[in-house]
């Protein structure tokens, strides 16, 4: 379970970091960080790091989006998020794939706005705990 899991949320991170064309540095930092903390075993991560060199299909990630449980993708989605902004710009492309991710995981497509407020929301409490923690 914990490896599907962790795939999963690596492939969504990997998705995001390449729908603006390219997958840098800053980005790859934030997929290494994610997979790091995971239980996975560490022959899996070193497989799904190379998420950074080859994206996905997409199509089969919005498939296991969609059955996957909703507090993994959410987390997935936060964490994606952190990595769409680490090159310091949000692409339009970028938070339409998070949007994507969402509906496939059951978010009614009408609540786009409600998405990226919560979103901003995350990225305001990541930032106050590290600014607090140094986190």
């Amino acid at each position: 379970m914990y490896s599907d899991m962790t795939a999963l949320q690596a492939k969504m991170l990997a998705l995001v970091g390449w729908v603006d064309g390219r997958f840098d540095e800053n980005e790859r930092t934030v997929l290494h960080d994610v997979l790091k903390v995971s239980p996975a075993d560490d022959s899996l991560k070193e497989d799904l790091f190379r998420l950074a060199d080859t994206p996905p299909d997409k199509d089969s990630v919005l498939a296991t989006v969609a059955t996957a449980p909703r507090e993994i993708v959410a987390a997935a989605i936060k964490n994606a998020y952190v990595l769409a902004k680490a090159d310091g710009y949000l692409h339009n492309a970028e938070m339409d794939l998070l949007f994507e991710f969402a509906v496939a995981a059951g978010v009614a497509p009408d609540r786009v706005d409600d998405f990226q407020r919560m979103l901003n929301i995350h990225l305001s409490a990541l930032d106050l705990e590290r600014d607090l923690f140094g986190t």
